[in-house]
Protein backbone atom coordinates (compact mmCIF):
# COMPACT_ATOMS: atom_id res chain seq x y z
CA UNK A 1 0.00 0.00 0.00
CA UNK A 2 1.76 3.41 -1.20
CA UNK A 3 1.29 6.82 -0.69
CA UNK A 4 2.94 10.42 -0.67
CA UNK A 5 3.17 10.21 3.01
CA UNK A 6 6.18 7.02 2.77
CA UNK A 7 9.04 8.94 3.68
CA UNK A 8 7.16 10.55 6.88
CA UNK A 9 5.98 7.37 8.11
CA UNK A 10 9.04 5.05 7.22
CA UNK A 11 11.39 7.67 9.20
CA UNK A 12 8.98 6.97 12.10
CA UNK A 13 9.00 2.92 11.68
CA UNK A 14 5.36 3.18 10.92
CA UNK A 15 5.66 1.49 7.49
CA UNK A 16 6.76 -1.53 6.75
CA UNK A 17 7.63 -3.75 3.50
CA UNK A 18 4.65 -6.40 4.73
CA UNK A 19 2.85 -4.09 6.17
CA UNK A 20 -0.45 -5.93 5.51
CA UNK A 21 0.89 -9.03 6.83
CA UNK A 22 1.86 -7.91 10.20
CA UNK A 23 -0.73 -5.43 10.90
CA UNK A 24 -3.87 -6.78 9.19
CA UNK A 25 -6.35 -4.14 10.15
CA UNK A 26 -3.90 -1.61 10.26
CA UNK A 27 -5.41 1.93 8.55
CA UNK A 28 -4.33 5.55 9.48
CA UNK A 29 -7.10 7.47 8.47
CA UNK A 30 -6.73 11.23 6.67
CA UNK A 31 -4.73 9.42 3.54
CA UNK A 32 -6.07 11.40 0.43
CA UNK A 33 -5.64 7.94 -1.93
CA UNK A 34 -6.45 5.13 0.67
CA UNK A 35 -8.10 2.32 -1.23
CA UNK A 36 -9.46 0.33 1.06
CA UNK A 37 -7.63 -2.65 0.70
CA UNK A 38 -7.59 -3.13 4.76
CA UNK A 39 -10.94 -4.75 4.11
CA UNK A 40 -9.45 -8.07 2.65
CA UNK A 41 -6.92 -7.83 5.26
CA UNK A 42 -9.31 -7.47 7.74
CA UNK A 43 -11.30 -10.69 6.56
CA UNK A 44 -7.55 -12.75 6.78
CA UNK A 45 -7.30 -11.05 10.58
CA UNK A 46 -10.81 -12.79 11.18
CA UNK A 47 -9.77 -15.77 9.53
CA UNK A 48 -7.16 -16.56 11.64
CA UNK A 49 -8.93 -15.46 14.75
CA UNK A 50 -11.04 -18.62 13.50
CA UNK A 51 -8.55 -20.85 13.24
CA UNK A 52 -7.34 -19.97 16.81
CA UNK A 53 -10.64 -20.89 18.14
CA UNK A 54 -10.21 -24.20 16.04
CA UNK A 55 -6.85 -24.62 18.08
CA UNK A 56 -8.25 -23.92 21.33
CA UNK A 57 -11.06 -26.56 20.87
CA UNK A 58 -9.07 -29.37 20.23
CA UNK A 59 -7.70 -28.66 24.09
CA UNK A 60 -9.86 -31.04 26.11
CA UNK A 61 -9.41 -28.62 29.12
CA UNK A 62 -10.51 -25.79 27.43
CA UNK A 63 -14.27 -24.59 27.63
CA UNK A 64 -15.80 -21.85 26.68
CA UNK A 65 -19.22 -21.06 28.57
CA UNK A 66 -21.19 -17.82 28.89
CA UNK A 67 -22.41 -14.86 31.66
CA UNK A 68 -24.75 -12.94 32.36
CA UNK A 69 -24.54 -9.64 34.02
CA UNK A 70 -26.01 -6.17 34.44
CA UNK A 71 -28.09 -7.69 31.49
CA UNK A 72 -25.31 -7.62 29.40
CA UNK A 73 -23.79 -11.38 27.77
CA UNK A 74 -20.16 -12.22 28.26
CA UNK A 75 -18.42 -15.29 26.92
CA UNK A 76 -15.63 -16.51 29.64
CA UNK A 77 -12.86 -19.00 28.40
CA UNK A 78 -11.41 -20.96 30.84
CA UNK A 79 -9.29 -23.99 31.16
CA UNK A 80 -9.84 -26.76 33.78
CA UNK A 81 -6.86 -28.52 35.62
CA UNK A 82 -7.69 -32.48 36.25
CA UNK A 83 -8.87 -32.89 40.09
CA UNK A 84 -6.50 -36.19 39.89
CA UNK A 85 -3.71 -36.00 42.89
CA UNK A 86 -0.32 -35.37 41.01
CA UNK A 87 -1.79 -33.87 38.09
CA UNK A 88 0.29 -30.66 36.86
CA UNK A 89 -1.58 -27.48 37.88
CA UNK A 90 -3.13 -25.24 34.99
CA UNK A 91 -3.77 -21.69 35.21
CA UNK A 92 -7.27 -21.13 34.10
CA UNK A 93 -7.20 -17.85 31.95
CA UNK A 94 -4.21 -18.64 30.42
CA UNK A 95 -4.20 -22.02 29.92
CA UNK A 96 -0.41 -22.83 31.31
CA UNK A 97 0.84 -24.83 33.47
CA UNK A 98 2.52 -24.16 36.61
CA UNK A 99 6.06 -25.56 36.91
CA UNK A 100 6.28 -28.25 39.68
CA UNK A 101 3.28 -27.56 41.14
CA UNK A 102 0.88 -30.12 41.56
CA UNK A 103 -2.68 -31.25 42.47
CA UNK A 104 -3.40 -32.72 45.81
CA UNK A 105 -0.22 -31.35 47.20
CA UNK A 106 0.20 -28.47 49.53
CA UNK A 107 1.09 -26.45 46.00
CA UNK A 108 -2.51 -25.88 45.83
CA UNK A 109 -2.66 -23.46 48.83
CA UNK A 110 -0.93 -21.30 46.88
CA UNK A 111 -3.97 -21.03 44.44
CA UNK A 112 -7.35 -19.76 44.82
CA UNK A 113 -9.28 -23.10 43.74
CA UNK A 114 -12.56 -22.85 42.31
CA UNK A 115 -15.13 -25.33 41.35
CA UNK A 116 -17.96 -24.80 38.14
CA UNK A 117 -20.17 -26.88 39.32
CA UNK A 118 -23.08 -25.80 37.13
CA UNK A 119 -22.65 -28.75 34.61
CA UNK A 120 -22.08 -26.19 31.53
CA UNK A 121 -18.73 -27.87 30.66
CA UNK A 122 -19.96 -31.77 31.13
CA UNK A 123 -20.39 -34.05 33.89
CA UNK A 124 -17.22 -33.56 36.24
CA UNK A 125 -16.43 -29.93 37.30
CA UNK A 126 -13.62 -28.11 36.28
CA UNK A 127 -11.39 -27.28 38.69
CA UNK A 128 -9.91 -23.56 37.73
CA UNK A 129 -6.96 -22.51 40.01
CA UNK A 130 -6.17 -18.72 40.04
CA UNK A 131 -3.12 -16.51 41.38
CA UNK A 132 -5.79 -14.77 43.88
CA UNK A 133 -9.01 -14.46 44.56
CA UNK A 134 -8.90 -11.11 42.55
CA UNK A 135 -7.85 -12.61 39.43
CA UNK A 136 -10.90 -14.91 39.65
CA UNK A 137 -13.48 -12.03 40.59
CA UNK A 138 -12.11 -10.35 37.57
CA UNK A 139 -12.28 -13.39 34.79
CA UNK A 140 -16.29 -14.19 36.20
CA UNK A 141 -16.55 -10.45 36.65
CA UNK A 142 -17.89 -11.09 40.49
CA UNK A 143 -17.61 -10.43 43.76
CA UNK A 144 -16.26 -12.99 46.53
CA UNK A 145 -16.88 -12.14 50.39
CA UNK A 146 -14.25 -9.99 52.58
CA UNK A 147 -13.98 -12.99 54.96
CA UNK A 148 -13.65 -15.48 52.34
CA UNK A 149 -10.35 -13.96 51.09
CA UNK A 150 -8.96 -12.97 53.86
CA UNK A 151 -9.30 -16.97 55.21
CA UNK A 152 -7.36 -17.59 51.49
CA UNK A 153 -4.90 -14.77 51.81
CA UNK A 154 -3.76 -15.89 55.56
CA UNK A 155 -3.42 -19.49 54.55
CA UNK A 156 -1.33 -18.30 51.55
CA UNK A 157 0.82 -16.04 53.72
CA UNK A 158 1.48 -19.46 55.89
CA UNK A 159 2.47 -21.92 53.30
CA UNK A 160 4.89 -19.34 51.51
CA UNK A 161 6.40 -18.70 55.58
CA UNK A 162 6.43 -22.61 55.39
CA UNK A 163 8.42 -23.07 51.75
CA UNK A 164 10.58 -20.08 52.85
CA UNK A 165 11.35 -21.81 55.88
CA UNK A 166 12.03 -24.93 54.66
CA UNK A 167 14.21 -23.51 51.94
CA UNK A 168 16.17 -21.94 54.58
CA UNK A 169 16.82 -25.23 56.58
CA UNK A 170 17.33 -27.15 52.98
CA UNK A 171 20.73 -24.53 52.32
CA UNK A 172 21.70 -24.94 56.00
CA UNK A 173 21.68 -29.01 55.49
CA UNK A 174 23.91 -28.02 52.08
CA UNK A 175 25.97 -26.24 53.08
CA UNK A 176 26.66 -28.65 56.56
CA UNK A 177 27.18 -31.49 53.63
CA UNK A 178 29.65 -29.80 51.46
CA UNK A 179 31.35 -29.10 54.71
CA UNK A 180 31.35 -25.45 54.42
CA UNK A 181 31.52 -23.60 57.76
CA UNK A 182 29.20 -20.38 58.03
CA UNK A 183 30.04 -17.80 60.30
Amino acid sequence: MAHKYDEEVNADNYLYEDDEESHPAYFKPGHDDYDGSSISTTSEFKKRLKALEDIKKLDKGYHKIYRKVGGNKFPVELYETSYCPGFRIRNAITGSYEPGMKVGTKDEYLFFVAVLSTGETGPTPPHLYYDNPEQYERHFRCTIPTEMKEAWYERNRRERYRRDRQSELDEIRRERRSGVVVK
